[in-house]
């Protein structure tokens, strides 16, 4: 049995309901739905009353009676995240939250109370429930015994052809929902963001130099296409500089990184979702204020670095990381060497060649704050601090000049 609160939130009931309670669609989506991490599949089955949207998940896809179906978003208008970890979390539920499940006792012939009453569907006779399959009175077929085959009987539909008719068609449509869900695109399941979606895309190639990097800009034009094919990203709220712009303010000098940066944070406000992905050279430089427990600040080489310096990890820190209030969320892709703390997060997440992971505090000595002001900061690196990466080719991974030929991605040595 279920329930539907007056605000409108659906329940389950337990045994002991009237006296300590229901339990709520909120309770049952934070202890089941957003633990659940990448490659996990989750299927429930709820078969009570108001139970369409007991999970309380984000996305609902809805059959009408033509068997069409189309999704719906129900993210809630407070911007609470109700998804999962990157996993997968799917609810059939017996009926909408306004509607009310019955019992269907005709079909399931086999486990009707004995004393109860049915009237024949052929002469109309009531009579009591037997074990017999057929009527007392005319001798019609009326219960079809479990796994029996037969046709129809005097113009009848037999109740396991009905039952029969009635799981092929869900079959069908849960095919049809599986299939759509697993190969969804961004206009057909919304991103789970209801916020604004900005996107700050660096690829630098340093072209004519000895230390020319070959795919940094094929990087940026397939996460560009993955943000806007995928995750439902506004083409024009993704700002790209590579040495290939014709607009000088998108070339990616130090100077124009430095004021892309800030404004990809610009105005940011809770349900906002933020990405950075760099692709180019990284490098250590000594730190001097004794907040890096290696010894060593992380940074960036933008392209005029020889001339300009390099974009230090404690300004990046200061200018995407620490601005960023309750309900944002920056996600960063930092493809290059040296990159494992670019951000200066406090809090690293390492894991090595066994499989043993851990995390580890990154908290400078001095006390410095260097979280953010209540929002979500999470980066993926292509190495550790102390590590170098080097662009290879998928295919034969030769080494020229003492650098792979770079195709797809930079990869952690």
């Amino acid at each position: 049995m279920a329930t539907a609160c007056r605000s409108d939130d659906e329940s389950i009931c337990p045994l002991n309901y009237e006296t300590e309670a229901v339990i709520l669609d909120d309770e049952i989506n934070e202890t089941i739905v957003p633990p659940l991490p990448k490659g996990v599949k989750l299927h429930i089955i709820i078969d009570a009353c108001h139970s369409g949207t007991s999970l309380d998940l984000p996305f609902v896809c809805k059959i009408n009676r033509m068997g069409e179906f189309e999704w719906e978003s129900h993210q809630p208008n407070s911007g609470a995240y109700k998804g999962t970890s990157c996993g997968l979390a799917i609810s059939f539920s017996a009926c909408e939250d306004d509607q009310t499940s019955t019992t269907l006792t005709y079909l399931h012939p086999t486990q009707k109370m004995a004393d109860s009453k049915e009237k024949c569907l052929s002469c109309g006779e009531q009579q009591r429930v037997s074990l017999e399959d057929r009527c007392n009175a005319c001798q019609t077929v009326t219960q079809a015994p479990t796994n029996e085959v037969f046709g129809r009987t005097q113009g009848q539909v037999p109740r396991l052809e009905i039952r029969n008719l009635i799981r092929g068609f869900l079959r069908r449509k849960i095919n049809q929902l599986t299939s759509s869900v697993n190969n969804y695109t961004a206009s057909m399941l919304p991103c789970r963001s209801q916020g604004r979606k900005r996107a700050l895309l660096c690829g630098v190639s340093y072209k004519g130099n000895i230390w020319e990097l070959h795919g940094t800009i094929n990087d940026v034009h397939c996460m560009r296409y993955f943000l806007v094919e995928k995750l439902g990203f506004p083409d024009d709220s993704i700002l790209i500089l590579t040495e290939e712009e014709l607009d000088p303010t998108k070339i990616p000098t130090k100077r124009n990184i430095q004021k892309a940066l800030k404004w990809l944070v610009e105005g940011c406000k809770s349900g906002d979702s933020l990405v950075f992905h760099y692709s180019g050279h990284g490098i250590q430089k000594r730190n001097l204020t004794g907040d890096e427990l290696d010894g060593y600040d992380e940074s960036l080489c933008p392209l005029d670095y020889e001339t300009e310096g390099v974009i230090l990890d404690d300004e990046i820190n200061e200018t995407i990381v620490q601005p960023l209030p309750q309900g944002v969320q920056l996600h960063a892709i930092i493809d290059a060497s040296h990159s494992g703390t670019t951000l200066d997060l406090p809090f690293v997440y390492k894991i090595n060649r066994r499989g043993k992971s851990g995390w580890e505090s990154h908290e400078p000595k001095s006390g410095a704050n260097k979280g953010t002001s209540g929002g979500i900061a999470i980066s993926f690196s292509a190495c550790g601090d102390n590590q170098s990466s080097y662009a290879t080719d998928m295919i034969n991974a030769q080494i020229v000049g003492g650098h792979h030929q770079k195709l797809a991605g930079y990869g952690c040595t």
